[in-house]
């Protein structure tokens, strides 16, 4: 998870979205019952859920990416009440997930907001031991989610958010997308989007099989994504430079960074015995293996680009599976664009 300071909360239209304009951002503790906000504990970090009164049931209500590549997750309300979900269901075209629980008071859904009403957003503090709020202004209002670009002080999956009366309208998804520009290396984008539960459609998945299908791939192809933008960027900035192994890492980054480092040695050696120029060249000491490797991360990225593609076209997979798949591998092909380009002007090549 990344954090950031508050500054100012705005959203802006992306798709079918909510624009915020707000002048400024006002923090304070939240006045909304914790009775009714719920944690859940996930094999490898936290996320939010709120409880939630939809289609005559109370559910937990989350996003779908806080929850995919979970086998395991416990749920307990923030006043310490455990939770049992008696059944998962998923969106089909949002980033929304809930869980049917045997319970009679959540909040309440607000079926839509008006041009000018104010809304509110959830922040958790220090590990769930406090909740403060951030206030702003629906200024344009369309159908789906919103985006609020400056982020709040801690991104979490699943953050509720509400409208002035308390009411609950949906549930915030962290969001990152690299954008590739000429003549520079990817550019990180944080979003944290709020996807609206009203007008959402659901399904009942058989959890362990969703899971493992589609669940797993994008938790990996995420956590493959940022690996490779963050040892890309070692690498460009210092391709003398030996990049350290994670244990987290998948096996193809691993084995690529291995590689990696034996062109660093080989070049360490060189210098060794035939001091930083060699034959007039200075550069000819890290020559050897550099372009391999360039070409190695070519197609570490192609490989998962066309994987994911292939699951984008998938007839069982949902619009929202498709949609997500679909962005990974374009985002993906760009990276490979800009690899080829670095190739062709580095100083590091024959």
């Amino acid at each position: 998870m990344r954090r950031y300071g508050v500054v100012r909360l705005v959203a802006v239209v992306a798709g079918c979205s909510f624009l915020l304009a707000v002048p400024e951002v006002v923090s304070k503790p939240s006045p909304v019952p914790e009775e009714f906000l719920v944690g859940i504990q996930l094999a490898d970090g936290i996320a939010c859920g709120a409880l939630a009164k939809m289609d005559g049931n109370v559910y937990i209500v989350t996003s779908t990416s806080a929850i995919s590549g979970q086998s395991r997750m416990t749920f307990k309300t923030f006043s310490g009440r455990p939770l049992k979900p008696l059944k998962i269901e998923l969106s089909l075209n949002r980033d929304l997930a809930r869980f049917l629980i045997d319970s009679t008071n959540a909040f309440e859904v607000v079926s839509s907001m008006d041009v000018g009403e104010s809304m509110m957003m959830l922040e958790i503090k220090r590990g769930f031991r406090s909740v403060e709020t951030v206030f702003g202004t629906v200024s344009h209002m369309d159908e789906g989610f919103l985006t609020i670009e400056a982020p709040l002080d801690q991104l979490l999956d699943g953050l509720p958010a509400f409208n002035s009366d308390d009411m609950l309208y949906g549930a915030g998804a962290t969001e990152r997308s690299y954008t590739f520009k000429r003549g520079v290396l990817w550019v990180e984008e944080v979003k944290q989007k709020v996807y609206q539960l009203e007008g959402a459609q659901w399904f009942s998945p058989n959890w362990k099989k969703y899971n493992a299908q589609y669940g797993d791939l994008l938790r990996e192809a995420d956590r493959f994504r940022d690996d490779l933008y963050m040892l890309t960027k070692k690498w460009v900035d210092g391709p003398e430079r030996k990049i350290e192994l994670s244990p987290t890492m998948s096996l193809d980054i691993r084995r690529w960074i291995k590689k990696q480092n034996g062109v660093v040695n080989r070049a360490r050696l060189a210098r060794v015995q035939h001091g930083d120029t060699v034959r007039g060249d200075p550069y000819r000491v890290v020559r050897q293996g550099y372009e391999d490797c360039g070409y190695g991360l070519i197609e570490l990225a192609r490989k998962k680009a066309d994987t994911l593609n292939f699951f984008a076209n998938d007839r069982g997979a949902t619009p929202f599976i498709k949609q997500q798949c679909s962005g990974l591998s374009f985002e993906l092909q760009l990276y490979t664009a800009y690899i080829k380009e670095h190739l062709k002007k580095s100083k590091y090549l024959w």
